[in-house]
């Protein structure tokens, strides 16, 4: 038996396949009959030696064992005028040899016709034009033919380069097989699916220019491309080629010109020699059928079809047991869609067969539309479907290689951008740390201290100043960079992703600080990266959703309201007006859809008054009315009273402070003010001097005498002039002041310091049994602009006609009774706080949010009374401008100071009978 041969003649080497084991192999197969070779496989266009379960070695792929230059005992067995280094393979129509070339110094491969054949004129006719045809294809990717001669003994023979590499079969296996996460992976080797790709067009060229040349391949397949070590791409093994108007001197061959084999006919890949000429697995329908007739530049087209097929899937199109079995699959029907091809991380053996999935890989990485629709056409049934030609095949795959390579470029330049925003991300870190410990530290430095005390603290704030301007500098070159990559690609999915982020945060900021112009440009610059996302991207769904700013109300009422009308305030010339949107049911708040926007509820209770509830959702966002410890307050329809003079403000966020204006702000920032009610109109001087008469009657002439408006005092030892009189009782009137103005009974009372307004919120606790008292300057804020955040009580537009301030008066400006400007009203209905006079209020100086870290302000339930810190007023007057009306204004005295602008009004926490 054969198989008992070759297995001494292993023994008999020690299992090493050397040069002497290779021509007794060789001896031993060429003397045995044809039919019983089961372990060599002989084709007309090369030969392989297969050992028991060894995969095949392409003849291309030279040992460097023998290289002569890397050998030391190297043979001196000549052939013709080379040095003859031992055999490669054996096939059908002869062997080929490793020979070096004295003469030039270099190493070649030999192909020689085997000497039995050479009565064979087909044969040999066919040799020869295999040899023509690689000598006249001059191209850099299709191995070069260097002589054409005739040994001593006869056989002819013809040079070729050696190449050094590695098949495209093995390169795609191994891509393949770095998948991870169904992402593509560089491979160890520094292989890539790009790279992959662009030796696929390289095979395009290649074919191109042979098609040109009138020369078809037929037998195209990734076993056929090698990739050498140095970038090179060589289409090989073009024995079975057909030059086109010529004889196929291949058809003229019968089966004794050839070597057959059993295992030649029954491998998969292995080519097919006869009318049916190729590899099964890479064949066009019409070869395979064996309709040589009409075999043209398409049928090679359709093959570079299946290679490109098999690099994108990691699979050839076509499986089978047999040659046979294949040839069968390729004229029933085109092969699996690549969408449903088996996931190549279970590649099976290649003489399995594999069962079609109906489902899409869930390992494969998303395929490029581009190719897959590509490699479609090129492998369409007809051939008329096809391509016409392998160059317009070859654009497509250019198109999307040049896409590709931008893309590289332009990510490069994303990736560079990416780290500016980390590095700036520190430096406004850095800069807000070094702000807070100048800010603390100068906090313990006395203002009228010299530069000695400040200097350490003035540094860090250069510095933070320094790594702020910084900061702002690489968000700037952020921003540029990446427009800089959508000019290298207009599409790149990842620029436009980062972008729309970027300009998704500051739509957020710019509208959360009511930066309104900047909100705008901000959402036009979001919605034109969002929409340059690829359609159906998580992501642009989800920017979309932002834009459309869909929000919800989910809240609870304690007790029973028998109307609720929803309201939202729209803009009406510089003002918000509340335009009714629609009626909802109590149960109806317990999850209501709406857009985003600033609303009023108006309910009313079972006793007919109403009550006020704003409130504003942000983009997504829902109001809930969960308080800061997460509690869920519902709004207390409970404290709805008889007297209209009384404004509920309801528990609830709201935001508080302001970016800097001439007004002195605090910072800008969301807080929870408990429920609270506020007298509708600061204190008159009707109310004002009923409470000092009233002290009078129980005789504490003194305290009222303290209290009293007067003048402001050159000295700070004794008290200014009177602004009231006295009559001979003792009881407080009005009289004409200093200027001779005489003051109305329902102007707002003013000339007071702290300590009368702090005394008449005391006096008024006693005497209606409620804790009324001065309010926090937060509720105060709350009270005036609600919970948007506008600027004004009436909005965020500003006009003289509003309010009482020095433009809003055709002669001299003085202040007005209460309630004189209507439109100077709050969403609460509090009247007043936009002009006329500002209001002293229980706070304590605070120039930023320290001591009130957490999101509940302080309630001032205790009255104390404190002489050494000043007092913040706040609300606009009847002789200053536009910022001074702002609701975050604010500024401090003294609680002894007195002011011809400056009064007071009261508000008072809830109560257990409130709440009954």
């Amino acid at each position: 038996m054969l198989l008992d041969q070759i297995k001494r003649l292993l023994n008999k080497h020690n299992t090493v396949l050397t040069e002497e084991l290779q021509e007794d192999l060789y001896q031993t197969l060429c003397a045995s009959s044809p039919k019983t070779i089961t372990h060599v496989d002989m084709t007309v266009f090369g030969a392989s030696v297969y050992l028991d379960g060894e995969a095949p070695k392409s003849v291309y792929q030279m040992d460097e064992r023998k290289d002569p230059q890397k050998q030391s005992d190297v043979t001196t067995k000549r052939i013709g005028p080379y040095r003859d280094l031992g055999l490669l393979g054996v096939g059908g129509m002869g062997e080929i040899r490793k020979i070096y070339d004295e003469r030039l110094n270099r190493t070649l491969a030999m192909k020689i016709v085997h000497k039995d054949l050479l009565k064979r004129s087909a044969v040999i006719a066919r040799f020869v034009e295999e040899a023509q045809v690689g000598a006249q294809l001059q191209h850099p990717n299709i191995v070069p033919i260097h002589e054409i001669g005739q040994l001593d003994d006869g056989r002819l023979y013809f040079t070729m380069r050696e190449i050094r590499g590695r098949t495209l079969k093995e390169v795609i296996d191994e891509v393949h097989d770095a998948i991870e996460d169904r992402q593509w992976k560089q491979t160890s080797s520094g292989w890539s699916f790009r790279r992959l790709i662009d030796a696929f067009h390289e095979v395009c060229v290649a074919m191109e220019y042979a098609h040109n040349k009138g020369v078809l391949h037929r037998d195209l397949k990734p076993e056929n491309i090698m990739l050498g070590e140095y970038g090179e791409v060589l289409v090989v093994d073009w024995g079975i080629a057909k030059v086109l108007g010529q004889v196929d001197l291949l058809s003229q061959m019968s089966d004794n010109d050839l070597v057959s084999t059993e295992r030649s006919q029954t491998r998969q890949h292995a080519t097919q020699i006869g009318q049916i000429a190729g590899t099964p697995s890479y064949m066009s329908p019409e070869q395979a059928m064996g309709q040589v007739d009409k075999l043209d530049g398409r049928s090679d087209i359709y093959a570079l079809g299946t290679i490109l097929y098999e690099i994108l899937t990691g699979r050839p199109a076509y499986y089978g047991n047999t040659g046979i079995e294949i040839l069968r699959k390729v004229i029933a029907g085109p092969p699996p869609s690549i969408s449903v091809v088996p996931s190549t991380k279970n590649r099976l053996p290649s003489l399995q067969p594999i069962a079609q999935s109906e489902e899409q890989s869930d390992t494969l990485p998303r395929l490029p539309d581009v190719l897959v629709t590509a490699c479609e056409r090129a492998m369409k049934r007809k051939q008329k479907d096809r391509y016409a030609e392998v160059a317009d095949f070859g654009q497509v795959v250019s198109d999307w290689l040049d896409g590709v390579k931008k893309q590289e470029r332009a990510l490069k330049i994303v990736d560079e951008a990416m780290k500016l925003v980390e590095k700036r991300s520190g430096l406004e870190h850095e800069a807000m740390v070094l702000f807070q410990e100048a800010e603390i530290g100068l906090r313990d430095v006395p203002s009228w201290a010299q530069e000695a005390a400040k200097e350490t603290w003035w540094k860090k704030e250069e510095k933070a100043e320094q790594l702020s301007q910084e900061a702002q500098t690489l968000l700037l070159l952020f921003k540029q960079q990446l427009q800089a990559a959508l000019t290298v690609k207009s599409d790149l999915e990842e620029a436009h992703l980062a972008l729309a982020s970027h300009y998704r945060e500051e739509h957020r900021l710019a509208e959360r600080t009511r930066t309104l112009s900047k909100a705008k440009k901000a959402e036009l610059r979001l919605q034109q990266h969002a929409e340059a996302l690829p359609q159906g991207h998580p992501k642009q769904e989800e920017h979309f959703n932002y834009l459309k700013g869909v929000s919800g109300l989910n809240l609870e009422i304690d007790g029973e309201a028998v109307e609720i009308v929803l309201e939202k305030y729209e803009p009406y010339y510089k003002r918000l007006i509340p335009r009714v949107v629609t009626m909802i049911s109590q149960e109806q708040l317990k999850g209501y859809s709406l857009e985003m926007g600033s609303y009023r509820l108006c309910l009313k209770g079972r006793s007919g008054h109403r009550i006020h509830y704003p409130f504003v959702v942000g983009r997504g966002e829902h109001w809930n009315g969960v308080d800061p410890f997460g509690v869920k307050r519902s709004i207390q329809l409970g404290v709805i009273k008889e007297t209209t003079q009384d404004c509920y403000v309801p528990a609830g966020w709201c935001w508080a402070g302001e970016e800097e204006h001439a007004g002195n702000p605090l910072n800008r920032r969301r807080i929870w003010v408990d429920s609270f009610i506020m007298k509708s109109k600061p204190v008159t001087n009707r109310e004002y001097l009923y409470f000092l008469n009233d002290l009078v009657r129980k005789d504490r002439e003194g305290e009222a005498l303290q209290y009293v408006p007067r003048e402001r005092s050159g000295h700070s030892d004794h008290l200014g002039d009177m602004i009231y009189g006295q009559d001979c009782e003792g009881f407080f009137k009005l009289v004409p002041d200093g200027d001779g103005d005489l003051w109305k009974l329902d102007w707002p009372v003013m000339m007071i310091n702290w300590y009368g307004a702090f005394g008449y919120s005391q006096w008024l606790a006693e005497t209606t049994g409620k804790p009324w008292r001065l309010p926090h300057e937060l509720e105060w804020e709350k009270a005036a602009r609600g919970v948007d955040g506008r600027s004004y009580p009436w909005g965020d537009g500003f006009d003289p006609s509003y309010c009482c301030m020095m433009h809003s008066h055709e002669h001299n400006p003085l202040p007005v009774e209460v309630g004189s400007f209507s439109i100077d009203q709050s969403v609460y209905g509090v009247l007043g706080m936009g002009g006329n006079v500002m209001d002293w209020t229980n706070s304590s100086k605070v120039e930023d949010w320290s001591g009130l870290m957490v999101d509940e302000i302080p309630r001032s339930e205790v009255h104390t009374v404190e002489t050494t810190t000043h007092k913040v007023f706040r609300g606009g007057c009847w002789n200053l401008n536009a910022d001074e009306s702002r609701c975050s204004s604010r500024s401090s005295r003294q609680p002894n100071r007195r002011f011809g602008v400056l009064g007071f009004r009261v508000c008072r926490s809830l109560t257990a009978e409130d709440l009954m």
